[in-house]
Parts: structure tokens; C-alpha cells; sequence
């Protein structure tokens, strides 16, 4: 199994709002970006939550022991394959306002993708581990 970094650490970086991606907001922050970190934030407690229920709805496959561990992870994959779209649209939205805001702090563009596309992939890796051990953020 890969291992990248744990569930916990990885959903842990799910509300990434200015501050947590070390950018300092802007003189002219307002209520706009007060209710994107609030959108954010219950984004992400949805997002942790459908994470959480696809951890217990591997646990059949988990402890099949019929099943081969390239079938284990076979068929996990197809588990989290079944909310592809959730996980997609939750990404765009959070990465979105994270590459916005950073290039309004004067990120430069390309770094902002590259590191918020390692974020994706680390957290997806971690789900997946999650998913194939059994245990969930904390």
C-alpha cells in the first residue's frame, strides 16, 4: 500500500483557507471572505463525513477474507469511484478560492497548482489507505 501521509493529517488540511496556506488576507478582507472560510469549513465537515461513511462501507470488503488484498483494493477503489463526482466538485470549489486568494497575495500561478494538486493527490492517497485499514480521522 501506498502511504503518503495519515487520513487525520490529510483531511486536516481540507478548510484551507488563507491563513492555512500561510497568506496573510488582504486590507480589504470583508464578510465575502469571512462567509467563503465559513462555506469552506462546512464544506469540509461534509466532505470528512461522506469520507467517514465510505470507511465503514469498505468494512465488508476489508474483512472479506476470501478476497486477495489486490481485490481488497480493487474493489475500494470502485467504492470511492462511487462518489468521484462529490470528490471532484469539493476539490474545485476548495482549490478554487485557495488558488484565488494566493494569487491575489501575488502566488505565482503555477506553483499555487502545483502544490494544491500534491494536496489533492496526498489526501485521495490517504482516503484510500483509510478506506483499506479501516480507521478514520480523529
Amino acid at each position: 500500500m501506498i502511504e503518503a501521509v495519515s487520513l487525520a493529517a490529510a483531511l486536516a488540511l481540507l478548510p484551507l483557507s488563507s491563513a492555512t496556506v500561510g497568506q496573510v488576507p488582504a486590507p480589504n478582507a470583508s464578510a465575502t471572505s469571512n462567509a467563503e472560510d465559513a462555506q469552506l469549513q462546512a464544506d469540509a465537515e461534509a466532505f470528512r463525513d461522506m469520507i467517514n461513511r465510505l470507511i465503514d462501507q469498505a468494512a465488508p470488503i476489508r474483512n472479506n477474507a476470501s478476497l486477495s488484498e489486490a481485490e481488497k483494493r480493487r474493489q475500494i477503489e470502485a467504492l470511492l469511484n462511487t462518489r468521484e463526482a462529490e470528490i471532484e466538485a469539493y476539490f474545485n470549489r476548495r482549490n478554487a478560492v485557495s488558488r484565488r486568494r494566493a494569487i491575489e497575495q501575488g502566488g505565482d500561478p503555477s506553483a499555487i497548482d502545483a502544490m494544491l494538486s500534491m494536496r489533492q493527490l496526498n489526501t485521495l492517497i490517504a482516503i484510500m489507505n483509510a478506506m483499506a485499514a479501516g480507521n478514520g480521522p480523529s
